[in-house]
């Protein structure tokens, strides 16, 4: 009976540890099931976050491709109107050029009345040699004066017959206009360049002379020369402010200033 009540127990302990096992079997296997379709579902937005990358990596590289066109296109741009600004300042220089040697021709004819260079003698206009002439010379046409002897200014008088005595003027010197002085202008050190091109991009050395006249105390006909690197419009304004706002003018008239400027980049 003892032993038959001890089977019964160990029989009840084995249904109930094995009805444990099973029920705790089924709550591993749901849960690994769950954790199966959590891991399923995290994969799947992994795989979608990186598509989502990778989509946006191309549109950034056809972004930066599209930059990279526009960029040279700009660059070519700027390159073809710097060489135009500088042939239009070469074609400015000639035509003032041309203007300075025409001014100068203009000044020498009204001067001169259109008869060269004047002098302190009378010139009369020369013979038209094509023009016939009606009867040859003879000794009687033609008046052999000697030298006379002056003395300040006056002739000395000699006695002869049928001659009248002319005294003549003092013979002064001709009033000569002062030359005038030409100076360029003297820069302000205090007036620092770098505050007027310092919004400006420079990727490689760029030199450029600013020309200019001071007419009347005033800086005029400013006009840029020998450009290389990255020159343009905005530099040239931004040369001329520097200019105006350093230049210090000694004399009011001055020809023929050059200010050369120089940008290095290393």
């Amino acid at each position: 009976m003892k032993s038959y009540v001890t089977t019964i127990i160990a029989t009840l302990l084995l249904g109930g540890l094995s009805f444990g096992l099973i029920l705790s079997f089924n709550l591993i296997e749901e849960d690994r099931k769950y954790l199966t379709k959590r891991l399923n579902e995290l994969d799947a937005k992994y795989n979608t976050m990186q598509q989502q990358v990778m989509e946006a990596t191309n549109k950034q590289e056809k972004v930066l491709m599209l930059m990279a066109v526009y960029r040279d296109g700009i660059n070519t741009l700027k390159s073809q109107m710097d060489e135009y600004n500088i042939e239009l300042a070469e074609a400015i220089n000639e035509v003032v050029g041309s203007q300075e040697v025409l001014a100068e021709e203009l000044e020498e004819l009204s001067a001169t009345g259109g008869f060269g260079v004047l002098t302190g003698d009378l010139t009369t206009p020369p013979a038209n040699l094509d023009e016939p002439m009606d009867e040859p010379f003879t000794e009687e046409d033609f008046i052999i004066f000697e030298e006379e002897q002056f003395e300040n200014g006056e002739m000395i008088e000699e006695e002869a017959e049928g001659l009248d005595v002319v005294n003549l003027p003092p013979n002064e010197p001709p009033i000569q206009e002062p030359a005038p002085v030409f100076a360029c202008p003297e820069r302000d050190r205090s007036v620092n360049l770098d505050r007027y091109i310092r919004r400006l991009d420079f990727s490689k050395t760029t030199s450029v002379v600013l020309n200019y006249d001071v007419v009347e105390g005033e800086i005029q006909n400013m006009v840029f020369t020998e450009g290389k690197g990255n020159v343009g419009r905005r530099l040239y304004e931004a040369l001329e402010k520097y200019l105006l706002d350093s230049a210090m003018v000694i004399e009011p008239e001055g020809r023929d200033c050059r200010l050369p400027f120089r940008i290095v980049v290393e």
